[in-house]
Parts: C-alpha cells; sequence; structure tokens
C-alpha cells in the first residue's frame, strides 16, 4: 500500500478594497480612467490585455494584467482569464487591450480574440460589461463590433 501525500489547493481571493470603498463601474469612460492608471506608461510602448474584476453591482473588486506583448501584438491565454474571473467570483469582466499606436480601429484578430472571450465567459455565466481598446487619449468599446460576427 503506498501513502501519499496529497497537497490541499485553496482557491482564495483576498479583496484588497473593502466592499464599502469599492469604484463603482458605471460606464466606460469610468472603465478608461482606472485602465490608463493600470496600464502607466507602457499604454504607448508595447501592448498589454488587463481585465477588470467586477462584483454584480459593477463594483471594482482588482485589476489582472492577462499578457505583456510586442509593439503590435499581444497574446493571451483564455484559461487565464477565466481563472481571474472565478477565483474572484466576479459576475461581469471588462476586458482591454491597449493599442500603442493610437489607431483604435479593431483588426480581424481583436475581433476574433472578442468573440473567444465572450463565447468562454457566456459558458459559465461571466458577464462582459465591456471589450475596450484603449489609448492615452482615448477608447473604443469593441462591444457593438461583436453584434456582426
Amino acid at each position: 500500500m503506498n501513502n501519499f501525500n496529497f497537497p490541499t489547493v485553496k482557491l482564495v481571493y483576498e479583496y484588497p478594497v473593502p466592499y464599502n470603498e469599492r469604484t463603482s463601474i458605471d460606464n466606460d469612460e469610468v472603465s478608461f480612467k482606472i485602465l490608463k492608471e493600470s496600464f502607466g506608461n507602457s499604454i504607448e510602448h508595447h501592448e498589454e490585455m488587463h481585465i477588470l474584476l467586477l462584483d454584480p453591482a459593477n463594483n471594482l473588486k482588482g485589476i489582472y494584467v492577462v499578457s505583456c506583448g510586442g509593439i503590435c501584438v499581444t497574446q493571451f491565454d483564455l484559461r487565464l482569464i477565466l481563472q481571474a474571473a472565478l477565483l474572484s467570483n466576479s459576475t461581469y469582466i471588462v476586458v482591454a487591450h491597449n493599442h500603442p499606436s493610437g489607431n483604435l480601429t479593431p483588426s480581424e484578430a481583436d475581433k476574433r480574440m472578442a468573440k473567444k472571450i465572450y463565447d468562454a465567459c457566456k459558458i459559465i455565466d461571466i458577464n462582459i460589461h465591456s471589450f475596450l481598446i484603449i489609448s492615452k487619449e482615448k477608447f473604443y468599446n469593441m462591444n457593438e463590433d461583436l453584434l456582426f460576427i
């Protein structure tokens, strides 16, 4: 008979901000302001993908940096997005990536990425609040583009 030592995995998310002090994400302008701060100087340097994790009342629970990429592309692992949303018990997420060029027109790759994330989140009842492409000065919400995919 073998004696195996099975480690216990703890799935814990500690909220850094108390519920009554969380920022309400009422609209994309608020998301953009938070994301600009989260991206910092990288917003004009290289592409990154961040997600805002929200509770059922659209209050910000936290920010997760999904990926850091190159000058004009970033790769992402869908499982990391889903993991962050599930571990934080988020009801909604805001998915954002930047275009260092400042051109906010979504590429076909951007649309495929958004559709893939949308489809996966739909299966596990995570709602997409917004899909944003951001630059230093402005943002574009891709939600309407997804209606045509």
